[in-house]
């Protein structure tokens, strides 16, 4: 237990913690075995479940908490290595004077960093042993091994007198190629897991067709409900497993509150098609007005995060350039200034950064103020703050612009590699709705299957087409976009659906 809080970064005592772990297990216990004994299934088992959720949570909490330590730290790693690699241009930092340009940057440049360097801080200030004891005690049981080999080869470095110059180059080389890497394992899975779901979904409005047509009597409604249930949780898991694979993000996020409209419009509007107030072309006019609106009003937000990732690796190369003529870095970051035209999204930033360092402001001082959405624009931004607290040169700027362009690079190229998914993922309507229409036609031609035309006519069958559209288009969102509120790919899939429906008569 002491290990799983320690791992978590959760600071409560060991007996406290074991105390509320008892009481989750053992408090539901009886009121779980009144259910069994009193009521049949599957009520007793929907009543059970949630309780047993419940004891599962003093188990999950410790896990949850360290996989979100281990994320959050290996993804800002290798900025960690840029920073201490311009960090030790002029000097020989330690790990405890590192930590503190960290938390100097501020939890909006390495949120998960400035954590750790938080609770070394602490550890250090009132542990009352040495600086190498509370480094040991502070990270023996970090969940990421990344980090921890990180900071032996730091360790190693002081200790040995090796250039912590050429530590940091390497140790960021390395960092870099393995977010590189990173990123293409995931394309892969991504890949992988949205052509498996997409074949689920194309086909599952032709396996309840059947499936009604087979078992036609009153519990086919209670078939449809839960086969639906099982698709929404299929669904859900799906955007789950995406999410834990996916490397950590620290852009600002865009209001949820987007996507719960969207949800909530698209649920009502079929629940009515599904109740006969509405046919399947009419509740599916209000989503897609919905998500345009939507769409329009992320459009600035999401243009300015995707067109800041392009251009902070040319930002850096050109300060490079200038700084190769002979310019300091000041002077050079004026001249660039002068065509920051060629800088749309992140000309506001740079002008911010700017103005505030010829009133005096110090660096890193001034790059807080900077609030560009994209975390690659922070965090390239707070180093170039410390390159110019350092006085690095263009070897530095050099360095650090193809490293953020092998990021950017890395990312661009999941995109493109989804696309093709995402594409498909707007036909899924097309090909449930031709199915549909194709298994009817044979229903109408014999007596073998004599129910199999009507069902396909049934509200049933819209609703499914429906709800696989639905769910297809947050797959999609979620495996294209990065994200569950960039709906950029909602408005074809909408329209997508309404030909299908319009196209093979599924009324």
């Amino acid at each position: 237990m002491d290990s799983a809080l320690a791992r978590g970064a959760i600071f409560l005592p060991t007996a406290t913690y074991v105390r509320f772990f008892v009481s989750s297990i053992f408090y539901p216990l009886f009121p779980e075995l009144l259910l069994f004994l009193l009521l049949q299934p599957p009520l007793s088992f929907a009543l059970v479940s949630p309780l047993i959720l419940g004891q599962t949570i003093p188990v999950v909490i410790p896990r949850l908490h360290a996989w979100q330590r281990r994320r959050a730290v290996e993804a800002e790693l290798p900025f960690v290595g840029m920073l201490l690699f311009v960090l030790s241009h002029e000097s020989f930092p330690n790990i405890i004077d590192a930590f503190s340009k960290i938390g100097e940057l501020g939890l909006e440049v390495f949120p998960g960093l400035s954590r750790e360097a938080s609770i070394l801080e602490r550890n250090v200030t009132y542990g009352g042993t040495s600086e190498a004891s509370a480094i040991e005690s502070t990270f023996a049981s970090h969940p990421s091994e990344q980090f921890r080999s990180f900071l032996h080869g730091y360790l190693t470095a002081l200790l040995t007198g090796k250039e912590i110059h050429d530590f940091a180059r390497e140790e960021a080389g390395r960092f870099v190629a393995s977010l590189e890497e990173k990123w293409q394992r995931f394309a892969r899975l991504t890949s992988s897991m949205t052509e498996v779901a997409f074949t689920l979904l194309s086909i599952f409005p032709v396996g309840i067709q059947m499936v009604a047509t087979t078992f036609l009597n009153p519990h086919s409604v209670n078939l449809l409900l839960l086969s639906h249930t099982l698709l929404v949780g299929a669904t859900v898991g799906i955007i789950l497993l995406i999410d834990g694979v996916q490397p950590a993000i620290h852009d600002r996020e865009y209001p949820f509150a987007s996507t719960a409209i969207l949800v909530a419009v698209w649920s009502s509007c079929s629940l009515s098609m599904y109740l006969g107030y509405l046919t399947p072309i009419e509740s599916l006019l209000p989503p897609l007005s919905v998500s345009l609106l939507l769409v329009v009003s992320s459009r600035r937000h999401f243009g300015l995060l995707h067109a800041g990732e392009s251009e902070i690796g040319l930002l850096l190369h050109d300060l490079a350039e200038e700084s190769r003529a002979g310019a300091s870095l000041p002077v050079a970051l004026s001249r660039v200034m002068e065509y920051s035209a060629r800088f749309p999204s992140t000309r506001d930033s740079l002008r911010i950064f700017s103005t505030l360092l010829d009133l005096g402001y110090d660096p890193v001082a001034a790059q807080k103020r900077i609030t560009h959405g994209s975390w690659l624009v922070r965090v390239s931004m707070s180093i170039l703050a410390v390159a110019f607290q350092t006085g690095g040169g263009y070897e530095l700027l050099d360095r650090l612009s193809v490293s953020f362009r092998r990021i950017s690079d890395a990312r661009h190229s999941l995109s493109v590699s989804i696309l093709p998914y995402a594409v498909l993922g707007v036909f899924v309507p097309l090909i449930s709705g031709g199915a549909v229409w194709f298994l009817s036609g044979i229903g109408s031609l014999g007596s073998f299957l004599p129910n199999l035309a009507a069902q396909s006519q049934g509200p049933g069958i819209a609703l499914s087409i429906s709800l696989t559209s639905l769910l297809s288009g947050l797959i999609v969102t979620k495996a294209y976009t990065l994200s569950l509120r960039n709906l950029v790919v909602m408005p074809p899939l909408i329209a997508a659906t309404l030909l299908s429906l319009s196209i093979f008569g599924v009324r």
